[in-house]
C-alpha cells in the first residue's frame, strides 16, 4: 500500500486515476529499483479530501487477532501498533520475513517431492526388486 500525505495528496486529489496509480507506480521503482512497479498487480486509488484516524470503543480487543495473522495473510501497517510510522515499518519487514520464510519452506518441500530416488539396478522394476 502506498499513500500520499499532506500536500503531495492534496495535489494528485483532482488527477485520474490512471495519474495517481502510475505516479505512485513511479515512485516505487524510484525508491525500490528499476523494474519493481512491474510487479504490482492491483493498484485502486481512494481520494480523501479530508481524513482522521479514529479508533472506535473496544477497538483494542481486536489487536490479537489483527497481529495473529492466517496461513498465507500477512498483515502489516500503522494500525497494528501505537508508534504509527514506525509500527507500519517494523510490521512490513516481519511481515515480508514471514512470507519470505513461507515460500522457502515450500520450496524446500517442492524439492524434496520431486528429488529422484536412487535405485540399485535402475533397469529393473521396483515389484521385481522386492521379489529378488
Amino acid at each position: 500500500m502506498t499513500f500520499s500525505p499532506a500536500g503531495l495528496g492534496q495535489a494528485l486529489l483532482d488527477k485520474s486515476d490512471e495519474e495517481i496509480v502510475n505516479s505512485h507506480l513511479a515512485d516505487l521503482d524510484q525508491i525500490l529499483g528499476h523494474g519493481f512497479a512491474d510487479s504490482v498487480v492491483e493498484a485502486t486509488p481512494f481520494r480523501w479530501k479530508d481524513g482522521s484516524p479514529y479508533c472506535f470503543p473496544g477497538r483494542a480487543k481486536l489487536q490479537p487477532t489483527l497481529l495473529r495473522g492466517t496461513g498465507r495473510v500477512f498483515l502489516a501497517g500503522d494500525y497494528l501498533g501505537t508508534l504509527y510510522t514506525e509500527s507500519a515499518i517494523t510490521t512490513g519487514f516481519s511481515a515480508a520475513q514471514e512470507a519470505a520464510s513461507l515460500l522457502a519452506s515450500d520450496r524446500q518441500q517442492r524439492a524434496r517431492a520431486w528429488t529422484p530416488t536412487a535405485s540399485p539396478n535402475p533397469t529393473r522394476p521396483a515389484t521385481e526388486r522386492k521379489s529378488a
